[in-house]
């Protein structure tokens, strides 16, 4: 009888890693909704385990469902506070939540067994600018581009630091930095072309807004954005253009439909 206890506990270990194993194949291939269904088997076989519990806040994050996520990530976490993943996703999941001072404490946490996670560092760089912590998101900012110079994302995210500060020199400075680093990043090209719009730099600006749109010719959205930088230039045609473009991408824009009948 012992035996077969033994070996009735044995299979549903093995069943619930090969669930897990199911449910992380499935979440690789974006279908979020399914993997979900096995982390969820995975989690009534072995509810101790740490590892479903992640897998699930993650999908549960694709799936924009930050309370979720952070809800998991904490049971997760519960079980295995040693995994810097968990710190990383449930801080990300508390920022889009607008709990910033509670994700930076999830990255402080997280550092402490990885100081050198590039993204933890980002992201705190990012939650202590929103938390308008200037002086701690600096130094934060400047350990991560001490360790990673090239990480176009860290530049760009030091950059808007810098010009909510005022000093538009030193955000141009490190949004050319992130451009020459890699010319295909178009979250770059839409800080410098945002920072030179507050300017008045609008013939730049558009130069800018042309190379993101060659980057992403398919997203309506940033056809707005040049057209209100063709409109500052009073190429009102070309505004409408643009306009008429995002329409015809998506053809429920508001904005769009309600920017064209003002022009």
């Amino acid at each position: 009888m012992a035996l077969l206890c033994c070996g009735a506990r044995l299979s549903a270990q093995v069943n619930a890693e090969q669930v897990l194993n199911i449910g992380r194949n499935v979440l690789s291939m974006d279908d979020y909704m399914l993997s979900i269904q096995y982390f969820n088997q995975a989690i009534k076989a072995k509810p101790y385990l740490a590892e479903p519990y992640f897998y699930r806040a993650l999908a549960k994050l694709q799936l924009e469902d930050y309370k979720g996520a952070e809800e998991d990530a904490t049971l997760s976490m519960e079980r295995n506070r040693f995994r810097t993943d968990t710190y990383r996703l449930r801080g990300f999941a508390r920022q889009m939540l607008g709990h910033d001072s509670l994700a930076v404490v999830d990255y402080v946490g997280g550092l402490r067994y990885n100081p050198r996670d590039k993204y933890i560092l980002f992201y705190k760089g990012v939650a202590e600018t929103e938390l308008k912590r200037y002086t701690t998101a600096d130094s934060t900012l400047a350990t991560l581009l001490r360790m990673y110079p090239r990480f176009e994302d860290g530049l760009g995210a030091r950059a808007r630091l810098n010009a909510l500060r005022g000093d538009t020199v030193a955000a141009l400075a490190d949004l050319n930095q992130a451009i020459s680093n890699n010319a295909l990043n178009t979250n770059t090209y839409l800080l410098r072309a945002d920072l030179l719009s507050r300017q008045g730099k609008w013939e730049e600006a558009l130069q800018d807004m042309d190379r993101v749109i060659k980057l992403q010719p398919r997203e309506d959205n940033l056809y707005l954005n040049r057209a209100y930088v063709r409109y500052n230039l009073d190429d009102f045609f070309g505004a409408m253009a643009d306009y008429n473009y995002a329409i015809e991408l998506n053809p429920t824009n508001e904005a769009a439909l309600f920017n064209r009948a003002l022009l």
